[in-house]
């Protein structure tokens, strides 16, 4: 059986179910190299909503201002207390 007649048979929808297995890790699978002030690694956050949740929650209970910012290696958003670093 050849490639093209199995795409062929398949849906599209399962096509990108498979795709996303094997392409795209869950954020809580990805790890990136980041670290905080102290060393340690970062926490990685799947979406921008859900990082600005948590530093608002954060911020609520510390009285400190935080930022999100984009993980410089693309694999999803941090927070930061340093707000002039982005």
């Amino acid at each position: 059986m050849t490639i093209t007649k199995t795409l062929s048979s398949i849906s599209t929808a399962t096509l990108m179910k498979r795709l996303r297995k094997v392409c795209i890790k869950p954020v809580a699978d990805r790890r990136c190299n980041c670290r905080d002030k102290q060393g340690r690694l970062k926490k990685l956050y799947a979406s921008p909503s859900e990082a600005a949740d948590t530093a608002s929650t954060r911020m609520d209970v510390t009285q400190k201002w935080l930022k999100i910012y984009e993980c410089p290696e693309k694999l999803g958003w941090h927070i930061t207390s340093n707000i002039f670093q982005w």
